[in-house]
């Protein structure tokens, strides 16, 4: 049985952000995920190299949004859009770093989740 989606539907640009910041946060865990699962299965020198430069990217990624996060919270408070946007761009220029580089590694197959 497969899961339904989860429907988001913010009313007030806040939620629009947190929302953002949120699903962003998702995808790169779902990332990282998949490559901590992959990690043992590393076999060659391009295979290692491409999977410790993901790994890093994706947990400074996960930190970078978790930080946004709190900074969303109305007792902090200390994230402008133009930070919200800052690290929506960095999650997505990381994401495609790792891509980049397993491809010119030659080892997309063995690193990207499908």
């Amino acid at each position: 049985m497969g899961r339904k989606p989860q429907v988001y539907n913010p009313t007030q640009k806040s939620e629009f952000r947190r929302m953002t910041v949120e699903v962003a946060l998702q995808r790169v865990i779902a990332a990282q995920s998949h490559g901590w699962r992959w990690g043992k299965h590393c076999k060659t020198h391009n295979e290692r190299a491409a999977w410790i430069n993901c790994m890093k990217l994706y947990d400074y990624t996960i930190i970078q949004l978790n930080r946004t996060l709190h900074g969303l919270d109305k007792i902090n408070a200390s994230c402008t859009n133009s930070d919200i946007q800052i690290w929506l761009s960095t999650a997505l220029t990381n994401l495609e770093t790792c891509r980049i580089s397993a491809n010119d590694l030659n080892v997309t197959d063995f690193i990207l989740p499908h």
